[in-house]
């Protein structure tokens, strides 16, 4: 197929983008409470590529937590960039063992990869909570209180409707 130049994707885009359904979705305040609760849902399956996950997070101190949400705050509002991130800020040892008092006990990680993961999934779930009640009824892939089994259900009414009618079901 032909690659659009970008001078017909912005002019596609012009003609689209007015189209597009808007919602209005309240702001989310980052607090270092809101972000101790999120991190404690997680287990230990939702690993990353570095083999750390978002539960390894559970061990932070309050005050890397109260950083992470200034740092998300910061985000949010436009007064900093990612790539203008404190790094220093984002690192922890977290307890191997229980009662850990040696540094043997202890793990180090570095958490900027857990750092997006967390501040994108608080956003993608809290965008969710706002727009669940908008959405087309169609659309329940993670949506909180939905889920497909809701849409194969009406799929499989509508083929047992179809075969007691005798109808053609066809799509």
């Amino acid at each position: 197929g032909k690659v659009m130049t970008p001078e017909e994707t912005e002019n596609m885009l012009a003609k689209v983008v007015p189209l597009l359904p808007t919602y209005k979705i309240t702001a989310r305040k980052w607090t270092a409470e809101h972000l101790k609760a999120r991190i404690d849902r997680y287990t230990a399956t939702s690993t990353s590529c570095s083999g750390v996950s978002l539960s390894d997070c559970k061990g932070l101190p309050p005050s890397a937590l109260k950083d992470l949400a200034s740092f998300y705050g910061r985000l949010d509002d436009g007064s900093t960039d990612w790539h203008e991130a404190d790094m220093r800020a984002f690192g922890a040892l977290l307890a191997k063992i229980n009662n850990a008092s040696l540094p043997e006990d202890l793990r180090p990680i570095v958490i900027f990869s857990l750092v997006y993961r967390l501040w994108s999934s608080g956003h993608l779930n809290h965008f969710l909570h706002e727009l669940k009640d908008q959405l087309p009824g169609d659309i329940v892939g993670f949506v909180p209180g939905k889920c497909t089994t809701d849409v194969w259900i009406q799929e499989s009414l509508d083929v047992e409707l179809h075969i007691v009618l005798d109808r053609v079901l066809r799509g």
